[in-house]
């Protein structure tokens, strides 16, 4: 018998086009988010200088949002054809017949090759990114006394993410400590900017981690202000100032802006739905075509039943239930 076959009254063709119809379209609109999420995200980094940045670390891979990009249109388009010719099986001459029906299957079912592929790099990004984003902002903190260049692009982070280190503020007291999550540090022991000692609190940050004009006075100045919640009191860290909704690191600060978008958990969190709908689409797919294959091949009229399979591997196969039929 045809694996998971049933009998396909003129009803269930029309459930069976209906919900394939409507799940490749979910599908299109979650793959149609993904696109912009992952153009908008790479503007973003762009803009900030982070895509660069990661180029050492992260080269080909940091780029991905323009393939996985083009990937998605190519899915686009398969996904619009499969809608065509699930809706084409309701006019005679377009019906697929017993030498058709695998060209076009096969054609709706590259789409989840596509977003299978898509989704790895997807899952390769996001392992990655947190901990080269951390250990690229600690090699340009290094920097930070000896290039302008890489002063102000700490400094310009931190104003703009309103961030004070690469993890917090307390990175700044000892840099070799930082945590590169999952990546060795290399930087030695008690590794501070310029050298400061740990007990010249004012010495030991950025103007950028100030909060206000008077710790920026304070830092022109360099008073030596002592205390060892000196930095809790006037720098960029989390717990203080709450009505300033400041975020600890920076590395925290560039995911979580832009309402979490950032975020590269989401760009598979979309994939993976719009694989779950493209496999659901194909299922009821498989079913409309079959269903009115046996209607065309038979030369049975739209009010007769048909039979509808998943899995054509076992006897009898498709050509002999048609010449039952």
């Amino acid at each position: 018998m045809v694996l998971l076959s049933c009998r396909a009254t003129a009803r269930r063709r029309w459930f069976f086009r209906t919900a394939a119809v409507y799940a490749f379209s979910g599908s299109i609109l979650s793959i149609c988010c993904f696109i912009m999420l992952e153009l908008y995200t790479y503007m973003v980094l762009d803009r900030a200088k982070i895509i660069t940045m990661l180029d050492e670390y992260m080269p080909v891979i940091n780029r991905k949002a323009l393939g996985v990009a083009v990937m998605g249109c190519m899915v686009l388009f398969i996904q619009i054809m499969s809608i065509n010719i699930v809706r084409g099986q309701e006019v005679v001459r377009l019906r697929a017949s017993l030498k058709t029906f695998t060209e076009k299957f096969l054609t709706m079912t590259f789409a989840i090759v596509i977003l299978l592929f898509v989704g790895a790099l997807c899952l390769v990004y996001a392992n990655g990114l947190k901990s080269n984003i951390a250990r690229g902002l600690l090699k340009i903190v290094v920097n930070y006394d000896e290039k302008a260049d890489a002063r102000e692009f700490i400094d310009r982070i931190q104003i703009a993410y309103n961030c004070c280190g690469i993890n917090g503020a307390e990175d700044y007291q000892d840099l070799s400590a930082v945590n590169l999550h999952g990546i060795k540090n290399p930087l030695p022991n008690d590794r501070t900017l310029r050298g400061c000692p740990h007990e010249d609190i004012a010495c030991l940050y950025p103007i950028s981690c100030c909060f206000s004009v008077e710790c920026t006075q304070y830092r022109l100045a360099e008073l030596n202000i002592e205390g060892d919640r000196f930095h809790e009191r006037w720098y960029k860290n989390k717990g203080n100032h709450a009505h300033q909704q400041t975020i600890a690191g920076c590395v925290a600060a560039i995911l979580s802006s832009h309402f979490g978008l950032l975020d590269p958990k989401l760009p598979i969190f979309l994939v993976s739905l719009s694989l779950g709908l493209e496999m659901l689409g194909l299922l009821f797919a498989q079913l409309t075509l079959t269903g009115y294959m046996t209607l065309a091949e038979s030369g049975l009229s739209d009010a007769d039943e048909s039979i509808a399979w998943l899995l054509p591997f076992s006897y009898p196969g498709p050509e002999d239930l048609v010449q039952v039929y």
